[in-house]
């Protein structure tokens, strides 16, 4: 018999480590792993209240559902641990049975889910769709430019560079000359150690965080609970094997920098960064391509984006995967306030887009000029 209870207190959720992995095994992404939460737990958990929904079966666990409370005006919310970071969210199932009651489970607790970024027309999805209509709450889905990109590595990689726009081959090859004006250009990959994984992690913030992301506060470096994020999680992946930080440098100088996680053989990049001294040059897609390369050399069947697919990373044979924002309102007076604050919210960042329109527009150059 399948049983469903919410784990609160943080030190039970610790014990989830070893049944959470060998659950999270099935999923082949490092955004379900127990480390991936545990330091968004650390990380974001201040103020907040942990509502792990835990799905057991003759005492194995079969589901994990890694969310919390949070309050905005004392209005409480469930949501994803970590999403701050702004990647997709995970639910954790062994099968359709226990995601069924996983999610019968957070439909009948009393409190507002949000999920920011959930894979369209995944199991996940149409259960939720499914659980929330059966109880006739609101729920409403909004498919955005929430996409994200990666790159099969299959073949060769002259193989791979044909299946390329000769203007994308061209332009890459452009850009490279213009960097080799400068020094000799070359790949750096790093895979620290507990021993100095602190200090290569704080090379590549601050080159991260030293051009427009940091004018803008999006860099690792101006968010104190996403700095500690990061180099948590970092520190798990250094521990683990599996952090890649790598860094191209021109001559002497570092001019990009990307952090990514070497998982169930694919690279997963989670940060990029660039000197903007070098940015007639685009160093963050040259680097990406010799990434690419690189992948290829070690044998590796894919890298994944992460983020948000952006317009650069076209230059390589993308696919792409969308993500719906939901909201679901169970019936409580909880929820109406909820739905008032969201209502209102939502006409306002409406009014704000209709009157600021040219910020809009400015952004989203931005986005595709500086890859991040």
């Amino acid at each position: 018999m399948l049983t469903v209870d919410i784990v609160s207190d943080p030190g039970a959720f610790v014990a989830l480590k070893d049944d959470w992995n060998a659950l999270a095994e099935r999923f082949a992404t490092p955004l379900h792993s127990f480390e991936w939460f545990d330091a968004g737990w650390n990380a974001f958990g201040e103020g907040r209240k942990l509502a792990t929904f835990v799905v057991r079966e003759s005492g194995r666990v079969r589901a994990i559902a890694p969310l919390m409370v949070e309050r905005t005006f004392g209005i409480p919310r469930l949501v994803v641990i970590g999403r701050e970071t702004a990647e997709p969210n995970a639910i954790l199932y062994a099968d359709d049975a226990s995601l069924a009651a996983l999610v019968d489970g957070i439909v009948r607790y009393p409190v507002p889910l949000w999920l920011n970024r959930l894979r369209d027309e995944s199991p996940e999805m149409q259960s939720l769709q499914a659980a929330t209509s059966a109880r006739s709450g609101p729920f409403f889905s909004n498919p955005r430019n929430t996409a994200t990109a990666s790159v099969s590595i299959v073949g060769t990689w002259a193989e791979f560079e044909q299946r390329m726009t000769s203007q994308s081959r061209q332009t890459l090859r452009r850009k490279t000359r213009l960097a080799e004006r400068s020094g000799p250009v070359r790949l750096e990959v790093i895979s620290p150690d507990l021993s100095n994984v602190d200090d290569a992690l704080h090379q590549v913030f601050l080159v991260e965080g030293g051009g427009w992301k940091g004018r803008n506060g999006t860099a690792i470096l101006s968010d104190p609970q996403i700095l500690k994020f990061y180099t948590d999680y970092g520190r798990k992946a250094a521990e683990l094997g599996i952090l890649r930080l790598h860094l191209l440098r021109v001559g002497d100088a570092i001019a990009a920098v990307r952090m990514a996680v070497e998982f169930a053989n694919s690279l997963w990049e989670l940060k990029i960064g660039y000197d903007e001294q070098f940015a007639k040059w685009s160093p963050g897609a040259v680097l990406a391509h010799e990434t690419i390369r690189h992948a290829f050399e070690q044998g590796l069947s894919g890298l994944e984006f992460l983020g948000r697919a952006e317009y650069w990373q076209k230059h390589w044979p993308v696919v792409t995967r969308p993500y719906s924002a939901i909201r679901y309102y169970p019936r409580s007076v909880t929820s109406i306030l909820a739905l008032g604050y969201d209502g209102c919210d939502l006409l306002a960042r409406r009014v704000g887009g209709k009157w600021f329109p040219q910020r809009s527009r400015f952004l989203q150059k931005e986005e595709f000029a500086n890859p991040s």
